[in-house]
């Protein structure tokens, strides 16, 4: 038995000041964090394009974490979702795969020298969000909640209930 709370998360600000009113420290993480994905190029590498996703994928999510293991969050287990676009990439899609990719890696080794931390890394599929519309004309996007929820109740250790 526990409680979830559901907070809004600036990566663009300094993160510890914003985790710094939290009175229960969380022992599990759900890491959304993510600017629009979608748009419209003119040119096949936006290096300010890849910039802005690092921070939101990689480095907010770093941030996060440690202040959260600062704050005596132990053990810390934070769900990284990443995305299948890392193996099978959509044009106009290649920073982003590229900062999911160095978030995955990051996560490999934050799992190998943090003690008390585990992040669990999901390629999701395309998802039915607000997000994925943009990025093809594909009509294989999949409910949020069916493929969340799963991943959720294994983080937290609940079977799952059969109807």
């Amino acid at each position: 038995v526990g409680f979830c709370d559901v907070m809004k998360l600036d990566v663009n600000l300094p993160i510890a000041a914003q985790l710094a009113a939290i009175e229960i420290v969380p022992n599990q993480l759900l890491y959304f964090a993510t600017p629009m994905i979608g748009g419209r190029r003119a040119m096949l590498f936006d290096a300010d394009r890849l910039e802005e996703f690092v921070r939101f994928y990689v480095t907010g999510f770093y941030n996060c974490c440690c202040v959260l293991i600062d704050k005596g969050a132990a053990p810390l287990t934070a769900f990284y979702p990443s995305t299948i676009f890392v193996e099978n990439r959509p044009a106009g899609v290649t920073e982003y795969a590229m900062a999911k990719a160095a978030g995955e890696q990051l996560c490999r080794d934050m799992n190998l020298s943090f003690a008390s931390f585990r992040a669990l890394v999901s390629r999701l599929p395309r998802l039915a969000t607000d997000q994925n519309p943009a990025l093809s004309n594909a009509t294989d996007h999949q409910s949020v909640c069916e493929v969340l929820v799963p991943i959720i109740r294994n983080m937290c250790g609940t079977p799952e209930v059969s109807p």
